[in-house]
């Protein structure tokens, strides 16, 4: 969170066949509000739907990711509840549409990733994180409750620990935030932290678009739940059905052939 009144813009551009998310504001730290939920709700939707983006990565400028939700913008909203009610709802609409989104998504840690901030974190499916950066939810030191944030770092970190964070509300660093789970890798700087999530995109892009998109609408259809003998026909359905799609059966007959497999190609004839 951040009480100065300036703002935060979402500054994009395309690379590779990802679109690259940067959280602009470096004065707030780039605090959120929701003109930058808006913003970056139109670009996951669009994202969603162009065929040549293959992957999402979010990252801050400066030195911070996000230091979380625009204090002023929360206080400005706190004697109306029905306003507050509904900014509430837009940032956690926004969060869900992020892990939900069936490409695959990447957070690039710069800095500090507070409250909302941890939650974007959260949400990405892989994050790599500077060794300066460090993790918070604070919310209960100002009276708050991280409710948006909670299922996003339950799933991220599970359930105690989860609990240890959002309850103590202290800072963490990189190496704890790895050691929980919170993030996958740790680079000296944000140069190196931009190559490692190069390295992890370009890994994302050899699968296959459905077969990344299908994969993450299973997980999302499995979410905390138990593989019972009740599950089995409507698993090996979805498999069976990925399986026999065109992108499949080109890839696999190329792989046979020894040849490698051109995602672009296989798209056009499917």
């Amino acid at each position: 969170m951040t009480s100065d009144g300036r703002a935060t813009t979402l500054r994009t551009y395309r690379d590779a066949g990802t679109l690259w998310l940067t959280l602009d504001g470096e004065r707030v730290r780039n605090a959120v509000d929701d003109d930058v939920y808006r913003a970056m709700a139109h670009e996951l939707q669009q994202a969603e739907r162009d065929s040549t983006i293959r992957a999402v990565a979010l990252t801050g400028s400066g030195t911070a990711f996000c230091a979380g939700m625009n204090l002023n913008a929360m206080v400005s909203t706190s004697a109306d509840p029905v306003t507050a009610r509904q900014q509430v709802l837009l940032g956690a609409r926004v969060l869900q549409q992020l892990r939900d989104l069936v490409k695959p998504t990447v957070a690039v840690v710069n800095g500090v990733a507070a409250g909302a901030g941890l939650g974007l974190v959260a949400a990405c499916d892989v994050a790599v994180a500077v060794e300066s950066a460090v993790f918070a939810v604070p919310e209960v030191r100002v009276g708050l409750i991280a409710g948006v944030v909670a299922p996003l770092l339950i799933e991220a970190v599970g359930y105690r620990t989860a609990k240890r964070l959002l309850l103590v509300g202290d800072r963490i660093d990189a190496e704890t935030a790895l050691r929980f789970g919170l993030v996958h890798a740790i680079a000296t700087d944000r140069t190196d932290a931009v190559r490692v999530a190069e390295n992890y995109l370009a890994q994302l892009h050899l699968g296959g678009p459905r077969a990344l998109a299908e994969t993450k609408r299973f997980l999302a259809a499995t979410r905390g739940a138990v593989m019972s003998e009740a599950d089995l026909p409507s698993i090996a359905s979805r498999v069976v059905d990925v399986r026999s799609s065109p992108e499949a059966i080109a890839a696999m007959q190329a792989r046979l052939a020894k040849q490698p497999i051109q995602w672009e190609l296989v798209r056009q004839e499917s």
